[in-house]
């Protein structure tokens, strides 16, 4: 909760980082840090990452926080300056005039250095947005919604009746879809997901009785999910991954790092970390 270490392959720590900015107290479970990336602009490395609350808060969370919302930051590692940036949208459904969860808004993204192309997606959104940021603000260039089986959109919902900063609630929207992450992987994408059960029953009897009985386990093995390898011609093909923590993999050049607990089913803090090739055929 107080920063990033930035280290080397080798496991040498580079630089430690603070956070920019305190968060507001949130309603949940929550990561600082979600998504991040070291880049390289204009001879200078920066640390590219997203909080989940970067503007000032003034207690109200309406339509028009999210409308003056930027939803990215750039530190540059040398002086630690920090820059806010990146709006959503024109056409964002978080746009719409309603507010929403920060399990949805919050961005994952990858910066290709030597297109100077920002790749990025909203975790509650089907929607890849594609940035040219050959220049000093990246400029939106290209969206494309995504076939991604049993995923359902962010439904908003109306200003005053969710907390700012709440992660999620369970009970008002079960199950939501998640984009967990985003690679890139020589001209393709890589993009991990969880979808939402369409056992929509299921889901109401689990809400109504508040108990992880057998139909919460029977829901959680349900619930679609998987990663694909999107091309640039749009095709989506799906991808076989090791075991791995909840989406913890990064793709450098075409080597894959990824992380595992001794057991998925206990709570650890340690963490094996594990790297491969990956082999497209």
């Amino acid at each position: 909760m107080h920063g990033l270490k930035v280290l080397e392959l080798n496991g040498d720590v580079v630089h430690d980082f603070g956070i920019y900015q305190y968060q507001v107290s949130l309603a949940g479970g929550f990561s600082l840090f979600d998504t991040q990336q070291i880049i390289e602009k204009d001879g200078q490395e920066y640390l590219l990452y997203s909080l989940d609350i970067i503007e000032e808060y003034d207690g109200e969370y309406t339509p028009e926080f999210l409308k003056k919302r930027k939803n990215l930051l750039l530190t540059n590692l040398e002086t630690n300056e920090t820059e806010k940036f990146l709006h959503f949208p024109e056409s964002s459904r978080f746009l719409n005039g309603e507010v929403f969860y920060f399990r949805d808004i919050r961005p994952v993204f990858h910066y290709d250095q030597k297109e100077e192309l920002l790749y990025l997606m909203f975790q509650g959104e089907n929607v890849m947005y594609k940035y040219d940021w050959s220049g000093e603000q990246p400029k939106l260039i290209d969206s494309q919604e995504l076939n991604l089986k049993g995923f359902e959109n962010a439904e908003g919902f109306p200003p005053g009746s969710i907390q700012l900063g709440q992660y999620s609630n369970f009970e008002k929207r079960p199950f939501p879809s998640t984009i967990i992450n985003l690679s890139r992987l020589n001209s393709d994408l890589l993009i991990s997901y969880a979808g939402t059960p369409e056992d929509k029953a299921a889901i109401a009897k689990v809400v109504k009785e508040k108990a992880f009985n057998e139909t919460m386990d029977k829901l959680t093995k349900e619930t679609p999910r998987g990663t694909l390898l999107l091309r640039p011609d749009g095709q989506l093909i799906p991808v076989d991954l090791p075991a791995m923590h909840y989406g913890s993999f990064k793709v450098i050049g075409d080597d894959i790092f990824w992380m595992k607990k001794p057991d998925p089913d206990v709570e650890a803090e340690e963490f094996t970390l594990y790297w491969g090739k990956l082999k497209i055929e």
